[in-house]
């Protein structure tokens, strides 16, 4: 390092250029720095001094920036750049203000990865970002510019991620500057579709085929667009916003519509994306996800419910199979039940507000109760495998698999304790304060019908209400064809039963004005 500062202060550009790519050869796989910080310092404000100057090579800056971009990997030695006027050069030479036609691509890559590494290390440098005016919408722009190199476009949505999450209240800002609908535009491009192009007629077997490096790239732009999307769900959207939004959600569909894409190993990244991107999926955008079919008829690649196309929702539901089924709630990893919880609660957050998906998925889960032969936890199948869920040690994991349950019976107490049992659904019931039965207070799409009922199936399945397992069928009304004198007569027995227990001190019997216990105006009894 000693050599390398030497030979920038001393300028002769041959031996900058030696000493440059000798120190990125040795230095290429470092992490860990045991220089002093001042002399990291001094190599770091030799470095921007050398990339500033008019004189130097491409090969120079880029080799510069590179050796900068090792740098970054560890904190220390930055104070010179942490500030607007070090923002702005690295930004200058990431094509910022730049007026010709041909950019420097290589010098631009690296200048964006160090931003990218400085930004990750140092969150006082997103809102310097921000501040310097521009810059939000240039790297926008180079997000959704079909003409900018590959790993540019990578790197400026890798950047305005990292603004927009170590710095939240930037959100608004990115918006401000069309983030969504460049970010849209962006995505769109990535997967080689256009504006306009993405109804409920586009064929999902165009981006069966998608690269892996294109579908990283959708990803990283989805990364953003999840940041932004929650901005955007706190105010009134613009007619601009909306469409973004909608042609959003269409590409979700898409994408999920994809059994290529939902198969295949190397689309996990942007699988995952845009699943997170369900989270905030808003109310008056879920028609886009379930449009209405031309068929009234599943295909092979299609398929219809309700008239509905619900191939993504139907994709997804076997995604959540898979993710669940290695799930034991005894040997569970806390990484393992980690990475289910998106899943569910982005389905969670679909069933609220889609409500063919949400009957669609009701009708794959949660069949209608003819005939119960086993408890609900009880076999391989998907709803056994979630109602185990509901009691695991991962809390997290179990209150969000209970949510979407709780979801798939519109949020009706009643309902989930039929499918699930008691005792599996109390955990949720006491979070609602829904013990006793009825309806969870909720804004979900949920219709007033009862089409999708099964009360009377129920009834005569002879189903155990606390285990949700088979019961006795079939058994008498104890009651039937007693009179009135009759049934005082067995209430006035059962009153005697429960003052024999209390003048045997196994129970004490609460009446009516009694104190309750652990009340100090009732004298509650005091410990020894």
């Amino acid at each position: 390092m000693d050599s390398c500062v030497s030979a920038l202060n001393a300028g002769d550009p041959d031996k900058c250029l030696e000493a440059l790519e000798e120190y990125v050869t040795l230095n290429e796989s470092k992490f860990n720095f045991d220089e002093d910080t001042s002399l990291i310092s001094e190599f770091i404000s030799a470095i921007v001094q050398y990339v500033s100057k008019e004189e130097s090579s491409v090969k120079g800056r880029r080799l510069a920036l590179h050796a900068l971009r090792i740098l970054t990997r560890q904190k220390g030695g930055f104070g010179s750049i942490l500030n607007e006027e070090g923002a702005r050069r690295l930004l200058n030479l990431a094509g910022f203000g730049y007026k010709g036609d041909q950019f420097e691509w290589p010098t631009m890559v690296e200048a964006l990865k160090c931003l990218c590494n400085l930004t990750f290390q140092h969150q006082d440098l997103s809102p310097v970002i921000v501040k310097v005016e521009g810059a939000l919408s240039y790297l926008l722009h180079l997000v959704a510019w079909k003409n900018t190199e590959y790993s540019v476009r990578f790197y400026a949505s890798r950047l305005v991620f990292l603004v927009s999450a170590v710095n939240p209240s930037s959100r608004a800002t990115v918006q401000e500057q069309k983030g969504l609908r460049s970010l849209c535009d962006g995505v769109m491009l990535a997967l080689g579709m256009s504006q306009g192009e993405v109804g409920p007629l586009y064929d999902s077997v165009k981006v069966d085929e998608l690269s892996k490096e294109d579908a990283d790239l959708a990803a990283e732009m989805m990364k953003t667009v999840f940041n932004i999307s929650m901005e955007v769900a706190k105010a009134e959207p613009t007619p601009e916003v909306s469409m973004a939004v909608a042609e959003l959600v269409q590409v979700t569909r898409i994408i999920l519509s994809s059994r290529a894409i939902m198969e295949r190993a190397d689309m996990s990244t942007l699988r995952s994306q845009v699943i997170y991107m369900m989270i905030n999926m808003p109310r008056s955008c879920a028609a886009y996800f379930t449009p209405r079919s031309h068929s009234q008829f599943s295909t092979e690649k299609v398929v219809v419910f309700e008239h509905r196309d619900v191939t993504a929702a139907h994709h997804l539901i076997h995604h959540l199979d898979s993710c669940v089924k290695n799930l034991d709630g005894a040997h569970m990893t806390a990484a393992a039940g980690d990475s289910v919880v998106p899943v569910i609660t982005a389905l969670a957050n679909c069933g609220r507000t889609c409500g063919p998906a949400r009957r669609y998925w009701r009708a794959r889960i949660l069949p209608t109760l003819r005939t119960v032969d086993c408890r609900p936890d009880q076999g391989e199948t998907l709803k056994a495998r979630l109602v185990r869920l509901m009691t695991s040690s991962h809390t997290t994991l179990s209150s969000t698999v209970a949510d979407f349950l709780f979801v798939l019976c519109k949020e009706n107490a009643g309902r989930l304790v039929k499918h699930t049992g008691y005792g599996n659904a109390a955990g949720l019931l006491l979070q609602r304060g829904l013990l006793s039965g009825g309806s969870a207070t909720n804004t979900g799409d949920y219709s007033s019908d009862s089409s999708d009922s099964d009360t009377e199936e129920y009834r005569e399945s002879g189903v155990n209400p606390m285990t949700g397992g088979p019961g006795p069928r079939g058994q008498e009304d104890p009651f039937a064809g007693m009179t009135e004198e009759q049934k005082e007569e067995e209430a006035e027995k059962l009153g005697e039963l429960f003052q024999k227990l209390e003048e045997t001190g196994v129970m004490k019997v609460m009446r009516v004005g009694d104190p309750k216990p652990g009340d100090p105006k009732g004298g509650a009894p005091s410990g020894s």
